[in-house]
């Protein structure tokens, strides 16, 4: 397979070009990569998606917090990102190409790289904080490989970190985790909490958010019983009292029931 050598100066990186020839390979992957982090939007909703961010802020932190401690020179050119008339492919190959130039030709060290290629990624619409971009970027960086062959990579495992949520919040997939969790799960069994309870849940974290009259009726309980399930939900962390509409409450996404959904 053929290597390209990616230019050092002026910002043109390695895909900018549309004189530069890319693999076709690569351009599908960047491709199924811009189409699946869409669909991420579009599946989760926005309450349980903060929750999500929240999360993976918190799971990652080891990772970015490190990056974070190096050194921090300079900063990684944008004019690529900003030309919209570049293929929207090759503004991302463009993007993953210069994320290991800015390692090697400017000094800036992982934590601006990777403050960078985040930035970066939230501009051209791939939702990195609905996915574990840190826990991709981990992985980049123990990869020695050519140059083609690491942007391969690098889409493979960026599509596999936006694969996984897909797959944790593909309703068919959702459903049954969910029910299973309130099935089995010793501490909502602890908690006193209902199983029957689990699709008013579920229905919860699919619509994002309803009114709290709403969410105790849908559990089937009466009246009295249905608040104090409601009580417990929320002290478990799987409700939360809506912060920006009065009496409606929001789904909580706690790391337990998180990692019992497949989430994490």
């Amino acid at each position: 397979m053929s290597q390209h050598s990616s230019p050092s100066t002026g910002g043109n990186y390695w895909g900018a070009s549309p004189s530069l020839f890319i693999p076709p390979y690569i351009l599908a992957r960047a491709e199924k990569l811009a189409s699946k982090a869409a669909e991420l939007k579009g599946l989760i909703a926005p309450q349980p998606a903060r929750c999500l961010a929240k999360l993976f802020e918190a799971a990652d932190a080891p990772l970015t917090q490190v990056w974070g401690s190096t050194e921090q020179r300079g900063s990684a050119p944008q004019d690529t990102l900003a030309d919209s008339a570049i293929d929207p492919r090759r503004r991302i190959v463009a993007l993953l190409s210069l994320y290991d130039q800015s390692l090697i030709s400017e000094p800036i060290g992982y934590g601006a790289a990777w403050t960078n290629i985040r930035h970066s990624f939230a501009l051209l619409g791939l939702n990195p904080h609905l996915w574990r971009l840190p826990r991709a970027i981990s992985r980049w960086n123990q990869m020695h490989a050519g140059e083609v062959e690491l942007l391969e990579y690098k889409l493979t495992t960026c599509i596999e970190e936006v694969d996984h949520i897909l797959d944790a919040f593909n309703r068919k997939n959702l459903r049954e985790r969910v029910l299973q969790s309130f099935s089995n799960s010793k501490l909502l069994m602890d908690a006193g909490v209902s199983a029957t309870t689990g699709p008013a849940v579920l229905n919860l974290l699919i619509l994002g958010s309803q009114p709290s009259s709403e969410f105790r009726t849908f559990t089937g309980l009466r009246i009295i019983e249905a608040e104090k399930e409601l009580t417990r939900l929320k002290g478990l962390g799987l409700v939360e009292a809506s912060s920006r509409r009065d009496g409606w409450v929001e789904p909580g996404l706690p790391p337990w029931f998180a990692e019992e959904i497949g989430a994490i």
